[in-house]
C-alpha cells in the first residue's frame, strides 16, 4: 500500500483517477470494513487504484483540542488494518487551519476532482465537508456530475437494530462490554504497542508487568481487565491482567499508562510490539490506602483472571 503523507506529497501518477472513501475510519468496524471492501472492489472492477483519505489529526481532535474523543486505535493500527483489506493508496491529509478554511467548492474542485482525478467516491450519507462543514451530499452530488465523477452512499450497518459507529463501540467500552465490541469491530478490542520500561514497582508489588505507552488521546478504558497477549510467543496468545490507568496507589501524579502482568511467562520483552486483546472487565482502578490492600487486590484480580480462563476453555 502506497501512503501518500500529506497533499503536497501528491505525484503526477495520482491524478490519473481511483476509486475513494473519505473518512475518520477510527476503529476501522462492521461498517467500515464493508466500505473498504466496497471501495477495493469497485477500484478492481474498474481497473483504477483503491483509495482512502484520511486526516491526522482527526478533526474532532483539532476542532476540541481540550476534550477530544478516545481513539479506538493508533494512526499505524490503522494504517496496517487498511492494508489488508487490498486498498492501493492511501492519502493523509494534514488537518490545520488552512485545510479548515477550504470551501466545499474548493475541496472538491482543487482535491478529488484535480489533484486526484476520482471516478468513483464512496461516502456516508450525512457526511459533511469544508469550511464550518458547509458541503453536505447534495452539494457533492452536484459537483460529481459537474466533474464527471460518480457518487454513492455509504450504507449504514447495523447490528441489534442500532447504528454501528465509532461512538458506540467507544460507549461499549466504556461500559466494560467486551463481547459486544467485539461483534461491533469484527473483531476483540486491542490495544498494540512496543513494551517500554516502567514504574519500576511492579516487582515491589510482587506482580511484574509490561508496559505500553497508551495511544494518542488515551483509550475510552480505565480499570482492570482480563487480556491476552500476542506477539510474544509466535502463534500464541499469553494469559494477563491489565490496569489501564495512572496507578494512583503507587504514584502521585502519574500518566495514563497500560501495564499487563502475564500469568504464564517470565522474560524480558523491551521493545518487543506486542497486542494486548481484552476480554473482560475486573473493577476499576482505585486509590488504596496501603500497598498491603494493594497486593491483596492484586492476589485477588489474578485469581478472577485464572478462574476465567479456566470456564472459558470448557466452553
Amino acid at each position: 500500500m502506497d501512503i501518500i503523507r500529506g497533499l503536497h506529497n501528491l505525484q503526477r501518477q495520482h491524478s490519473t483517477g481511483c476509486a475513494a472513501t473519505i473518512g475518520a475510519f477510527d476503529g476501522i468496524h462492521c461498517g467500515h470494513q464493508k466500505i473498504l471492501t466496497h471501495i477495493s472492489v469497485v477500484g478492481q472492477q474498474m481497473q483504477i487504484p483503491s483509495l482512502v483519505i484520511t486526516m491526522e489529526p482527526l478533526p474532532r481532535e483539532w476542532l476540541h483540542p481540550h476534550d477530544p474523543p478516545p481513539r479506538l486505535m493508533s494512526l499505524r493500527d490503522k494504517l496496517t488494518t487498511i492494508a489488508r483489506f487490498k486498498i492501493q493508496h492511501i492519502l493523509i491529509i494534514h488537518f490545520n487551519t488552512h485545510f479548515a478554511s477550504i470551501t466545499a467548492e474548493d475541496f472538491v474542485r482543487r482535491y478529488l476532482a484535480d489533484a486526484l482525478g476520482v471516478r468513483y467516491l464512496m461516502v456516508g450519507s450525512n457526511w459533511r465537508f469544508g469550511h464550518q462543514r458547509a458541503g453536505d451530499y447534495t452539494l457533492l452530488q452536484k459537483m460529481a456530475d459537474q466533474y464527471g465523477f460518480t457518487v454513492a452512499p455509504a450504507e449504514t450497518v447495523h447490528l441489534d437494530g442500532q447504528r454501528i459507529s465509532s461512538t458506540r463501540i467507544r460507549q461499549t467500552l466504556c461500559a466494560g462490554d467486551f463481547s459486544l465490541a467485539a461483534r461491533l469491530l469484527g473483531r476483540p478490542y486491542q490495544i498494540t504497542g512496543l513494551v517500554g520500561r516502567g514504574r519500576g514497582k511492579g516487582e515491589e508489588l510482587q506482580a511484574p508487568t509490561i508496559n505500553l505507552s497508551v495511544p494518542r488521546n488515551c483509550p475510552p478504558l480505565a480499570g482492570v481487565y482480563i487480556v491476552e497477549v500476542a506477539g510474544v510467543i509466535p502463534s500464541q496468545y499469553l494469559r494477563g491482567v491489565a490496569n489501564v490507568g495512572t496507578n494512583p496507589t503507587m504514584v502521585r501524579e502519574g500518566v495514563p499508562q497500560l501495564e499487563v502482568h502475564l500469568l504464564d511467562f517470565k522474560g524480558n520483552l523491551y521493545g518487543k510490539r506486542v497486542e494486548v486483546l481484552f476480554r473482560q472487565r475486573i473493577r476499576p482502578e482505585k486509590r488504596f490506602q496501603t500497598v498491603k490492600q494493594l497486593k491483596y487486590q492484586i492476589k485477588r484480580d489474578i485469581q478472577d483472571a485464572q478462574n476465567f480462563f479456566d470456564h472459558w476453555q470448557d466452553k
